[in-house]
């Protein structure tokens, strides 16, 4: 998604960059300048989600909900735009105040994907920003999106989880509301003490701090018993859950992507090629006796050479 390059371009910092999640293991800071003033950036690890199945993905989370701070930027591929909603979607109910900077908007129009900056942003409810993150002059609107987020709050449209999660989810989000969530959401609290993933449970708890007692435990109990006497438990719950991220998540790039038909890429051909039906075993039954060949018979050949240089020098 290009976060750490998004971070390298606005701090000059030289954090190693990669395009797969997980890839940043521990958190990094950088300062930035923006109208005269410092700005204090933090490059977290990535992830898929806010409920961690990996020691970075529990990182990144105990930091948006625990952590100081007055923005969370959360950076997506403009090309898979759906996909990286999801985590994105989790941000923006757990953190009020968010941006999402949209990346590698020069690459999905030559994928013939367009997307209107916009139109998401009134589908959502917050602040969207456009970059190319190989492109520095670009990374500006990020910083501007953050300040621009922080004096004009916005709304965010929630994700609607379905009747029967909702008529428990509400009173429990409402209460945890009036009692205060501190920087956390309250659909987000409340959602994560009901699903009750063991993880994301204590970090919300350290998050309400003495919002939590018996009360609202109690209240909890209740909602979990109630959404399993409707078969909505354990997985089941889960999978509810993300369905109904998915459906927001297509519902606001059916609002704000359009895509085109393009020219085939000449690597999309050679794609086409070796991961085929008919040509991929083939051509990889070629690669391994290409591979056999020069391990068996190629190399032989300096062995040879070594051996007599050996056996004149001896």
């Amino acid at each position: 998604m290009g976060k750490s390059t998004v971070f390298n371009g606005l701090t000059g910092k030289h954090r190693h960059t990669g395009n797969w999640i997980g890839k940043t293991v521990t958190v990094g800071e950088g300062i930035a300048r923006h109208e005269g003033r410092a700005v204090r950036l933090v490059d977290l690890p990535g992830a898929y989600s806010l409920s961690a199945g990996s020691a970075e993905e529990a990182v990144a989370r105990d930091h948006i909900c625990l952590s100081p701070h007055d923005v969370t930027v959360t950076v997506c591929d403009a090309s898979r735009l759906a996909r990286n909603l999801l985590l994105a979607l989790q941000i923006m109910e757990a953190e009020p105040c968010t941006v999402l900077c949209v990346n590698l908007l020069e690459e999905a129009e030559r994928n013939g994907i367009a997307v209107d900056l916009a139109a998401l942003s009134k589908a959502l409810g917050v602040t969207v920003v456009g970059v190319a993150a190989h492109r520095r002059k670009t990374l500006s609107a990020v910083l501007y999106g953050a300040a621009s987020a922080l004096e004009h709050p916005r709304r965010f449209v929630g994700v609607d989880y379905g009747p029967e999660i909702e008529a428990v989810l509400q009173p429990l989000a409402a209460s945890l509301s009036e009692r205060g969530t501190g920087r956390l959401g309250a659909r987000f609290a409340a959602l994560a003490l009901l699903e009750n993933d063991e993880g994301t449970v204590h970090t919300v708890k350290q998050a309400l701090g003495k919002t939590w007692d018996d009360t609202v435990e109690r209240s909890v109990a209740q909602g979990r018993a109630a959404l399993a006497e409707v078969g909505l438990c354990g997985i089941a719950l889960q999978d509810a859950i993300a369905a109904a991220r998915m459906r927001r998540a297509q519902e606001a790039v059916a609002c704000a992507v359009s895509v085109s038909y393009t020219k085939p890429r000449p690597e999309c051909a050679v794609d086409r090629v070796l991961t085929g039906r008919r040509t991929a075993f083939p051509f990889m039954l070629m690669l391994l006796g290409t591979v056999l060949f020069f391990t068996v018979a190629v190399t032989n050949l300096p062995s040879a050479w070594l051996g007599a240089l050996f056996a004149t020098v001896g």
